[in-house]
């Protein structure tokens, strides 16, 4: 399915990304980015308990469980996405779709 490609050899960056001064940075607000947004995404999970008690008519035990199964469902998929991001195009992406046919800058109409 996947072409074997050695975890031990990488490809050299882009001459553009080697020459900018501002690559570590950018790698640096990437991950504290992401950081960030799962800290934020628990923290939105964790504010609706009181409103699944109340709605589901449960104990916060049995809410929390909401917040486990989420996260063990992103942690599942966190995997083979990664894997399926860095292999070779096998057919377009939804990005790839998207960019191809109403392009980039419908976001900004």
């Amino acid at each position: 399915m996947f072409a074997y490609r050695s975890i031990l050899h990488e490809q050299a960056r882009p001459a553009v990304i080697r020459e900018s001064r501002r690559a570590p940075w950018l790698a640096v607000s990437v991950a504290c980015f992401g950081a960030f947004m799962g800290q934020l995404d628990a923290s939105i999970v964790t504010i609706t308990f009181p409103s699944m008690e109340h709605d589901f008519r449960v104990p916060v035990a049995a809410a929390q469980w909401v917040s486990l199964v989420y996260l063990l469902g992103l942690i599942a998929m966190l995997a083979p996405a990664g894997r399926r991001s860095d292999a070779p195009v096998l057919g377009p992406t939804l990005g790839g779709l998207l960019t191809s046919t109403i392009g980039w800058r419908w976001l900004c109409t």
